[in-house]
């Protein structure tokens, strides 16, 4: 960053002064800003001539300008040109440039690019997509609460509550972002508020699990439901937590979590380690992983699995599409119904399937909630080797309790 000191003589005021200007170069590119003071005399440097009436107190003024432009060139190196020269105007003169409007999908995607998860950045990736949809040149300052309800009344008709809640809290976040970054005084959720609806259960029961644990799945759904009982035997872990973890540490599951950063401390119970040892993994601990390049991919598969475990069969194909072709080629005469024993579950389910059973053997609220990571039940002393004694034998509770149940059962 450099700041230079510049006199225009191209064009004078009133009293046939020119403008004294501070042009400042950063990351490739130049600006220049009217520092609010004027000189008689053509000049180079960082101080007016002697010559100059009242030289002294305009070297002073001068001086402190340069300071102050300096200054906060430093403490905000990484803000875009643009920002820097609106900001930079204010502290100069008060007097703001006209700035480029930006466009919210583009902030969307600008904030969405600065988090972790590849999850989280790729519901902002649909947010700014949604946005594009409806209004594509709406504009922070152009989005108040008139037009988060028409946003919400276009995309009620093919989103859940729940569903149209997420990318709405992505449009929030980003103008949380925004005013922060001080590229808007707009914040439209002054007066708009976000709907949702209370998330329907999606637990088994002890019997439900043992019934999936038991069933004699088919050869390619087996790692798909080994997963999620060994996704239960581990407290419920998140998906991207398991299949990204390296390895072991000691026995132990030691990792920080992908959503909060958290530190996870958990023993792996016997029945955990026999699924572990039969999925041994190259890159990761998990073999599951060694064909695929992240794991919302294999969650994917693993879903679509999960869901068509249970009896199916074989149906022929009418007649007459055996008789027409597609392509160039004859179309199946076979297909495969399956009716399966949970058509909703997902990974997820397995989450609340061990904390359902936790809660049933009466495990405290508290000592559930620091199983699951929830941030409201990590205290100061939560890392010590009590705190993580009840959660291995809140966990051993609940493993027992599932092996009283066998599949098949009522």
């Amino acid at each position: 960053m450099k700041v230079h000191v510049y006199v225009d003589s191209s064009q004078l005021n009133t009293n046939n002064e020119m403008t004294v200007y501070i042009s400042v170069f950063n990351k490739g590119k130049r600006f220049m800003l009217k520092s609010g003071l004027y000189s008689a005399r053509k000049f180079t440097g960082r101080e007016f001539p002697k010559s100059e009436p009242n030289a002294r107190v305009k070297n002073i003024a001068l001086g402190r300008k340069l300071l102050e432009v300096e200054e906060f060139c430093l403490l905000h190196e990484d803000m875009p040109a643009d920002e820097l020269k609106a900001e930079l105007a204010v502290i100069l003169t008060g007097e703001k440039p006209k700035v480029r409007q930006r466009t919210l999908a583009g902030c969307i995607r600008e904030f969405g690019s600065t988090q972790c998860r590849e999850g989280t950045r790729s519901l902002y990736e649909q947010a700014a997509r949604k946005v594009e949809g409806i209004d594509a040149s709406a504009t922070l300052e152009g989005v108040d609460d008139e037009w988060l309800r028409r946003y919400e009344t276009h995309y009620m008709k093919t989103m859940t509550v729940n569903g149209l809640s997420i990318s709405l809290r992505c449009i929030r976040a980003t103008f949380n972002w925004a005013v922060k970054r001080r590229l808007t005084q707009n914040y439209p959720f002054n007066w708009y508020r976000i709907k949702s609806e209370k998330t329907r259960k999606r637990a088994l029961t002890p019997q439900q699990f043992a019934n999936l644990r038991d069933y004699a799945v088919e050869d390619w759904q087996m790692e798909y439901r080994d997963m999620f009982v060994l996704m239960v035997y581990l407290c419920g872990i998140n998906a991207g937590d398991l299949f990204t973890m390296p390895g072991l540490t000691d026995g132990r599951c030691v990792y920080n979590r992908l959503k909060t950063g958290r530190l996870y401390d958990i023993a792996v119970q016997p029945e955990a380690m026999a699924i572990i040892n039969r999925y041994k993994g190259k890159k990761f601990m998990l073999a599951c992983m060694d064909n695929y390049g992240n794991y919302s991919n294999y969650l994917a598969h693993m879903n679509d699995g999960l869901k068509k475990i249970g009896p199916s069969e074989k149906v022929k194909v009418s007649e007459q599409g055996d008789r027409n072709k597609a392509n160039g080629k004859e179309r199946k005469k076979w297909k495969v119904d399956y009716h399966p024993l949970f058509p909703e579950i997902t990974t997820y389910w397995a989450r609340h399937t061990w904390a359902t059973t936790a809660a049933l053997l009466d495990i405290p609220e508290k000592t559930i909630g620091m199983a699951l990571g929830h941030s409201d039940a990590m205290t100061t002393s939560i890392y010590i080797d009590f705190d993580m004694r009840k959660i291995d034998e809140a966990n051993r509770k609940v493993i027992d309790y599932l092996n009283t149940f066998r599949g098949g059962e009522e």
